[in-house]
C-alpha cells in the first residue's frame, strides 16, 4: 500500500526509475530539483546507478539465502 502512495507521489528520477514511470524521471531530469536528479541527468550515468543498484541487490539477496541454506545444513 506504501508503494502504491509512492508511486503516485513520485517526482525524482529515482522514484520514478523504481516506479517504472518513464515521465517522472523525464520531468525530473528537466526539472533537477535536486542533486541527486542533476546526477543522473545522463542516461550513462542514470544506467550505471540502476545497474549498481541492481547489483547490490542480488548481493543482498545472495547473502540472506547463503544464511537460510547455511542454517539448514546445520
Amino acid at each position: 500500500m506504501w508503494d502504491r502512495d509512492y508511486c503516485t507521489h513520485a517526482d525524482s528520477v529515482i522514484s520514478g526509475a523504481l516506479c517504472g514511470e518513464d515521465t517522472v524521471i523525464s520531468n525530473a531530469r528537466r526539472a533537477g530539483h535536486g542533486d541527486t536528479d542533476r546526477i543522473l541527468y545522463d542516461d550513462k550515468q542514470l544506467q550505471a546507478t540502476q545497474h549498481g543498484v541492481w547489483e547490490a541487490t542480488k548481493d543482498t539477496l545472495r547473502t540472506i539465502f547463503g544464511a537460510f541454506v547455511g542454517k539448514a545444513a546445520k
